[in-house]
Order: structure tokens, then sequence, then C-alpha cells
């Protein structure tokens, strides 16, 4: 991850590898981080996303030295959350209509996860405490953890995702 000091040396890296890029004929694409704000953050979570990795990318300037940008929008929640939604709909469009502030709509292109989260309890060895773990999973192991645990996929109105969840050993 590259933090929001880095913000000119990266912003630079990127202004010189589209210049040779282009002039070579080439189209430059550049994969930033979904933002949802500068400023006035909702947690201390997007806040430090910011900080270490987010605000790292200065989305006017690559808008203007790239063909296009695309927005990684995922990892709302991860390792460092409470268990949720890896790139929820409410979530994509705001990271959208962030971007769409400072990036022309033609220029915007949106990643989107192809990996769900699970989380579970286990045991952390340096702690040597019982803690919430988190891993990204694809969508063969989401099929075997569901088929596995005979499981049904619930629907989240409001996030616009499935999820289920399930009892292992009263966890």
């Amino acid at each position: 991850m590259i933090q929001l000091k880095d913000k000119k040396y990266l912003t630079a890296f990127y202004t010189l590898a589209a210049t040779l890029l282009h002039a070579e004929g080439f189209r430059v694409s550049f994969a930033v981080a979904p933002v949802l704000s500068d400023k006035d953050f909702k947690s201390s979570y997007q806040k430090k996303l910011y900080e270490v990795w987010q605000g790292a990318y200065d989305l006017e300037k690559l808008s203007k030295i790239s063909d296009f940008l695309t927005i990684m929008a995922y990892d709302q929640h991860a390792q460092s959350t409470t268990p949720g939604a890896i790139a929820s709909i409410p979530w994509d469009m705001e990271v959208i209509e962030y971007a769409l502030k400072i990036v022309p709509a033609a220029k915007i292109s949106l990643g989107i996860p192809t990996y769900s989260g699970f989380w579970y309890m286990g045991m952390n060895v340096k702690s040597g405490r019982v803690t919430i773990h988190y891993d990204s999973v694809d969508f063969k192991t989401v099929q075997y953890i569901l088929n596995k645990n005979k499981l049904y996929l619930h629907w989240d109105d409001i996030n616009q995702v499935n999820y289920s969840f399930y009892d292992a050993n009263g966890v």
C-alpha cells in the first residue's frame, strides 16, 4: 500500500510512465483505490484507509494523464472491520459518485471483486486469545463451505448482497 505522504511520488511515477507509454502508442490505465471522501470520514477505518492507501491516488491528475482509471471498488469490510459486504451496492454508488466529482465519466472503469469475505473465530497465536479472523475466499470455496455446512444464502435488501452464517462448535 502507498501512504498519503507519498502521493506526489506516486503521481510523478504515473506521470512519467504514462508519458513514455503514450509516446509509444500505448493506451494507459491506472487501477486506483476507492475513495469516499478526503475529509469527514464515517469511521476510523475509512480514515485509516485514506491515510495508508486511498489518499495516495490523485484522481484528478491521474485521470488527466491516463486513458481511464479502474476504481478498485472493494474492501468495504476486511480484516480490521466488523464482518460485512466486500463491496455493497450502496458502497459502490458512493465510490462512483465521489469519483464523478473529479473524473470524467468516460474515464471511469469499475473494478468489482470476484471474491467473498469469510470471518471466523480462532486462536490468535501471538496473544493466546480467541479473536475474529478474516480470509478472502473464491466462489469455489464459498460453494464448498455452503454445501459442507448445508447453508443457504440470505439476501440483504439494504446492502444488496448475499450472505450466510453458521454455528461451528458454539461459535
